[in-house]
């Protein structure tokens, strides 16, 4: 009975993390339609996220022994979880102008890749045998996709973009870094409800990390994060659409990765990729997709498909040896 609980978890979890992306590669689209400067937006994205999961504290805080920052037990964890959500959003739009957009999105993809190590060396949590496997299918597909100018240029080929002054990496490694620990991290919260993960999280954002940095950005002599520039009714609604939108793709992914093994959930969060060009080429004026990106979004699937049927194995066996001893 344990065996049969422990995967459908597994199941369970990675179904919810696979939403989860799928939810934030809309919420991406949303957002890409707006004037709003990226800082204002993700204040605005996490004060609606915030006053959300205000309105389920109030609503469940007694019936489920709520505590507005969590269990006291796991309270390190949900603020470790809040400061790498936090940051990792912070260090990401930091470093967009510092270095090729290719090669940041080259190096973020690293994560899942990590995230496996990081599972393992932390939780314990075993890899898949074809995991290698999926990591080659995963980067070569992701490459096929985004095309990085450093591979390019290895192969001689001339880069779609150019990138003007010397390109840093520094912060794009450090926001690699970031996302790839947030699901183990996530996954030491279990025992606190996601809406109590929210709430610490959003409130981090829009009380603590973002108005920090708006006062050290001022103090340093350089103009205001947070000024909000005039926009249209369609994209506000847009805004408030992303809110919410981020505020149910956080509480599918923080249940997900409490239920499921982190690495191996996490590999599945590829899926984002193929998913992304589908909106790009239904909801954008974008009339085709390259050929490369076809291919490397079917090596993503590819990749992802292997591990499902890894782990269906894996769980049939498991399930096979839990029967022989009654037969015996």
């Amino acid at each position: 009975m344990s065996n049969k609980m422990l995967l459908s978890d597994q199941a369970q979890g990675t179904m919810l993390v696979v939403s989860a992306a799928m939810t934030f590669a809309m919420v991406a689209l949303a957002v890409d339609k707006t004037t709003l400067p990226s800082t204002a937006a993700a204040e605005t994205r996490f004060f609606i996220c915030w006053l959300l999961s205000m309105g389920f504290m109030a609503m469940y805080r007694r019936e489920r022994k709520l505590h507005l920052f969590g269990p006291p037990d796991i309270r390190w964890a949900l603020v470790l979880r809040g400061f790498l959500t936090c940051g990792f959003v912070l260090l990401w739009w930091a470093a967009l102008p510092m270095a090729p957009l290719g090669d940041c999105i080259a190096v973020i993809y690293c994560s899942p890749l990590l995230t496996v190590i990081f599972s393992r060396v932390i939780l314990g949590e075993k890899m898949l045998g074809v995991w290698p496997i999926q990591a080659l299918l995963a980067t070569a597909g992701m490459c096929l996709i985004i095309q990085p100018p450093w591979l390019l240029k290895a192969f001689g080929q001339v880069p779609a973009e150019t990138f003007s002054g010397d390109a840093d990496y520094t912060l794009a490694i450090v926001a690699m870094l970031f996302s790839a620990i947030l699901p183990v991290a996530t996954k030491q919260t279990k025992d606190a409800s996601w809406i109590e993960v929210e709430h610490v999280t959003s409130f981090l954002a829009v009380f603590v990390m973002i108005p920090l940095m708006h006062c050290a950005k001022l103090a340093m002599g350089g103009n205001p994060v947070l000024v909000l520039p005039e926009i249209s009714n369609t994209e506000v609604g847009l805004v408030i659409l992303a809110g919410i939108g981020s505020f149910v793709g956080v509480a599918m992914q923080t249940q997900g990765y409490q239920m499921a093994d982190p690495g191996k959930a996490s590999m599945f969060c590829y899926l984002e990729i193929p998913f992304a060009y589908f909106l790009q080429l239904v909801c954008t004026t974008q009339d085709s997709i390259p050929m490369s990106s076809m291919i490397g979004s079917l090596l993503v699937l590819l990749a992802c498909l292997l591990g499902a049927v890894a782990r269906l194995k894996i769980s049939q066996k498991e399930i096979e040896e839990k029967k022989l001893p009654l037969l015996a």
